[in-house]
């Protein structure tokens, strides 16, 4: 319940985006997405995938302690990685990496960075049987969504449906 009505929720979406963003604004959003979602199993090293099964079944001092290590280690790995990742990219070839994702690197890693937290805390609210607040959590990520499309998609075109997404991962992390 918790992921299922914000998909429905994004598809409801699909239709004013195509109507705000242009072809290439939405092309460039789409690529930031997917490239992000690739990043995460490498940057990331599956750690979202981890605390979903650690701290199932321990104690509240083990739950803490492995929700605070991998909290931790996701903001060491944003700064070891997307920092070099930054400055990196100048030196790929643009039949490699497209010269529109190369000129919009930040926000590509605003999009990593805020995937990286959310789904982190939303896994651990999973692993220890903490349900409702999941779904709160994911009902909040979808109402957010929804109000900071309304308001800085049309206004910012691509950048407002990144920083949208970047605001609307932080609203709640749920404990």
């Amino acid at each position: 319940m918790g992921n299922s009505g914000s998909k429905i929720i994004s598809v409801l979406m699909l239709p004013l985006y195509t109507r705000w963003l242009s072809i290439e604004e939405f092309g460039l959003v789409d690529l930031l997405q997917i490239y992000s979602a690739l990043l995460i199993v490498i940057v990331g090293a599956c750690i979202i995938d981890a605390i979903f099964v650690l701290p199932s079944n321990k104690n509240d001092e083990e739950q803490t302690s492995y929700f605070t290590s991998g909290f931790c280690f996701i903001g060491i790995v944003s700064v070891n990685y997307l920092f070099p990742y930054y400055h990196s990219l100048a030196y790929v070839p643009d039949d490699v990496i497209p010269n529109s994702v190369k000129s919009s690197k930040w926000y590509l890693c605003i999009l990593l960075i805020s995937s990286l937290f959310q789904g982190y805390t939303q896994n651990f609210c999973m692993s220890i049987d903490k349900m409702k607040a999941y779904s709160i959590t994911g009902f909040i990520n979808t109402l957010s969504s929804c109000t900071l499309s309304f308001l800085l998609i049309p206004l910012l075109k691509a950048e407002g449906y990144v920083f949208g997404f970047f605001t609307l991962k932080y609203d709640l992390l749920p404990l």
